[in-house]
């Protein structure tokens, strides 16, 4: 069963366009998902600054929403997960981070996105 949250400012059938919209670029599987901006520059870590800005542009594109359960959380539940981990080359750009649960983002760990088991 789906859990769903509160999520102030996106109605009903916002988040369900969100979630079909999110499962879509999860099944076309040739890149990781593109959310139309030019990155920053970023250091080696993610700053607090830019991951600010980098929360509130995927929150924009996707809502509330766990892009690997789909299931919607409050926004403070949700944390940024970087697709190919860093630790395999990964890099801090915003085409390399998807928001997620606590939970799917420790499950995931440093795996690969066809490696990870997701539901």
């Amino acid at each position: 069963m789906t859990r769903v949250w509160d999520a102030p400012g996106f109605s009903p059938s916002e988040l369900e366009n969100k979630r079909r919209e999110v499962l879509s670029d999860r099944i076309l599987q040739i890149d990781p998902p593109r959310i139309g901006l030019k990155s920053k520059p970023v250091k080696n870590s993610i700053t607090k600054k830019g991951a600010v800005w980098k929360r509130k542009a995927l929150l924009d594109k996707f809502g509330p929403i766990c892009q690997i359960c789909l299931n919607t959380f409050p926004v403070q539940k949700l944390t940024l997960d970087h697709i190919i981990p860093r630790s395999k080359g990964g890099s801090n750009d915003i085409n390399n981070l998807q928001l997620a649960c606590a939970r799917c983002n420790q499950t995931k760990g440093d795996s690969m996105p066809e490696e990870a088991a997701y539901p």
